[in-house]
């Protein structure tokens, strides 16, 4: 079977907004999303979505644990962007990703069991972080 993979427009009803994200279609309206930013699904998680009056996507269900940790730290005002950079590589290498959010919040999700030090990883790069619980 090929895979089908497509950017759908999801809407949240709480934060009345509208989001483009990138999805596999897995089945009637269920979708694993492969990009984009949701409070509701993670990164590889499959969620189903029904169309709404406005033709945009609505999340109904989430079905599948996400397959990855995140943690979310908040970055000094005053930070490197290349530094950040670097530190997203070294994610990148361990099989996960680092994003940005609101110019300050890195959020980082790796492989669910890896070992990887992230703190280690700031440090060494000289991002002074401080991890939201």
């Amino acid at each position: 079977m090929k895979r089908e993979v497509l950017t759908i427009e999801i809407y949240d009803k709480r934060e009345r907004t509208t989001t483009a994200m990138v999805v596999e279609k897995l089945g009637d309206n269920i979708f694993r999303l492969v990009d984009g930013r949701s409070y509701r699904v993670g990164y590889g998680e499959v969620f189903k979505a029904r169309v709404n009056k406005d033709g945009l996507y609505e999340i109904m269900t989430v079905f599948r644990e996400d397959t990855f940790t995140k943690r979310a730290f908040i970055v000094e005002a005053s930070y490197s962007p290349e530094a950040l950079q670097l530190v997203a590589d070294e994610v990148m290498r361990e099989g996960g990703y680092l994003e940005l959010q609101l110019d300050y919040l890195a959020v980082v999700r790796l492989p669910k069991g890896n070992t990887f030090d992230l703190v280690d990883a700031f440090e060494r790069n000289k991002l002074y972080v401080k991890e939201l619980v």
